[in-house]
Formats: structure tokens, C-alpha cells, sequence
């Protein structure tokens, strides 16, 4: 019932609605030690930071089809990315707590294109990294070249839940499962 009464009060005014934040804000640990609950989280879930990192990203994996794999370690990965001889692995092994994937686009007939790290959303139920599969604009010139971007992204192993790959336009890409 307080909070729908705040709400109605959020309606009227902004200046209100920010007054009512910054004093249930304030005042939520006093209240919380009073009885009356922490009034903190009626504006929303805390979501905690999840730990993402890109590791490398090269615009010549040497890869011939798209991919999405879990690498188990740097031994998979030195195997996976034998067919490039030019690349160089400045990366220690995979830590235990970690989970790393390799995505890569494919064979692409020019450097236009590219594939790009954009962030990782937690869910209930899932993870969705989001990434961008870039085209060449219309308008640029590019070198005639066959490239193979791809990209190794670390992410936290603490709880195992499935990893949904998203791209730009919000298109499921692939599913790493929980295991």
C-alpha cells in the first residue's frame, strides 16, 4: 500500500519522485533496523557485476566457418587456431574459475567486415553476450583480402548457467549450455 502510494506521489511531480527516492534512499538503513524492511530494493533488483573480459581479438583466425566453441584451455586453443601461423598467443591458461569462448565469423571476402565485443546481460535463467557481426558500409573502401575475425572472451565460471549469443540486431546466434 506505501508503495503504491509513493508511486501515485512519483506520478504528480519528478521534483517529488526524486525527493521520495533520495529520502528512502537515506533513510532505508534506519528504517531497515526499525522493522520496516530496506526500503533500498523497492527500486529495483541489485544485479550483480559479472565478470567479462575480451582476451584477444584478431581480424585472422584462419577459421573457414562461423564457429561458437568453449575452449577447455590454451592447448585447445593453440589446436583450434593451428591453420594461422601468423598469430601469437600472448595469453596465460585458462584460470579454473573461468570460462572461455571462441566465436569467429568465418571467411569473409574483405577487411569490411568484423566482429566486435558489446557486453554481457545476466538473467534469471541465462547470460546473453551481445556481439556485433559488422558488414562493410556501402561508401568505404576496403582491402581485397580474405578475413576470419574472431574474438576469446573470458567469462566468470562461478555459477554455470547456459550463455545465449546475441547479435546487434538482438538475433539468437547460439547456445553454450550450462553443462
Amino acid at each position: 500500500m506505501l508503495r503504491s502510494m509513493l508511486f501515485s506521489l512519483c506520478q504528480s511531480s519528478v521534483s517529488r519522485c526524486m525527493l521520495i527516492f533520495v529520502l528512502s534512499t537515506a533513510l532505508s538503513p534506519i528504517w531497515a533496523a526499525g522493522g520496516m524492511g530496506d526500503w533500498s530494493r523497492m527500486w529495483g533488483p541489485e544485479i550483480e557485476l559479472l565478470e567479462a573480459q575480451l582476451l584477444f581479438k584478431q581480424q585472422d583466425c584462419g577459421l573457414t566457418d562461423e564457429l561458437f566453441l568453449e575452449i577447455l584451455g590454451l592447448a585447445q586453443l593453440k589446436q583450434t587456431l593451428s591453420q594461422q601461423r601468423f598469430l601469437t598467443l600472448n595469453i596465460a591458461e585458462k584460470p579454473k574459475d573461468k570460462r572461455w569462448f571462441l566465436i569467429a565469423s568465418g571467411q569473409k571476402p574483405n577487411g569490411g567486415y568484423d566482429l566486435s565485443f558489446e557486453g554481457l546481460d545476466p538473467y534469471m535463467e541465462y547470460k546473453e553476450l551481445s556481439l556485433v557481426w559488422s558488414e562493410p558500409q556501402p561508401d568505404h573502401i576496403y582491402t581485397q583480402a580474405i578475413v576470419s575475425p574472431c574474438l576469446l572472451i573470458e567469462l566468470s565460471a562461478e555459477d554455470r548457467l547456459p550463455i545465449l549469443v546475441v547479435d546487434h540486431e538482438g538475433n539468437k546466434r547460439h547456445r553454450f549450455n550450462a553443462e
